[in-house]
């Protein structure tokens, strides 16, 4: 019973699904430059008003020109590998805060394998 009204129904919805459009009105429907203007219009009148009310408030609203930026971050990373099992990675990072402020981290790490003790000189 369930399959013969699903099949009944998709049978009946076939002719709407098939024609997007009914008959006279056409698919797609453009503004004219007068209305394209207008809604700018609106549009810009709008962010005035938000801008106005956030600057009231005390907030910065982001502008779509310039997106938020992350702080900058200038840096180096290096590793090395030697004879004996040495190695070492190391690197450091400079973060700028804002302003005249900044914040750098440093961070080494070291392996000198079998090479980690003092060797004398062979004569």
């Amino acid at each position: 019973m369930t399959r013969a009204l699903i099949i009944a129904l998709l049978l009946a919805a076939g002719p709407a699904l098939a024609d997007p459009a009914p008959p006279g009105i056409a698919a797609e429907h453009r503004l004219s430059p007068a209305e394209v203007d207008q809604v700018l219009a609106a549009a810009a009148a709008r962010h005035r008003r938000e801008q106005a009310a956030a600057d009231a408030a005390g907030q910065l609203l982001p502008t779509p020109d310039v997106p938020p930026r992350g702080p900058d971050v200038h840096g180096e990373v290096g590793v090395e590998v030697g004879t004996g099992g040495y190695r070492s990675a190391y690197g450091s990072a400079v973060i700028g805060l804002g302003g005249d402020s900044f914040a750098a981290i440093s961070l080494a790490s070291s392996d000198f394998g079998r090479n980690w003790g003092y060797r004398r000189p062979v004569r």
